[in-house]
């Protein structure tokens, strides 16, 4: 099995967010991640259900 894992910078970026606010969906559970040492990461099939969770309407 090959994960790709995502940075929480690249998040930030995709979704135009702050840290903080990443962070806080991380602290908060709404966004599965994975710490490895001292490094944060995010499954992309994790981003990917996030993303879907937090439509709204069930619109695109």
């Amino acid at each position: 099995m090959k994960d790709k894992f995502l940075h929480p910078a690249e998040i930030i970026e995709i979704l135009n967010l702050s840290k903080r606010a990443i962070m806080s969906l991380i602290r908060r559970n709404e966004l599965k991640a994975y710490r490895f040492g001292s490094q944060i990461r995010i499954r992309e099939d994790h981003f990917n259900e996030f993303l879907e969770k937090s439509k709204i309407n069930g619109r695109e």
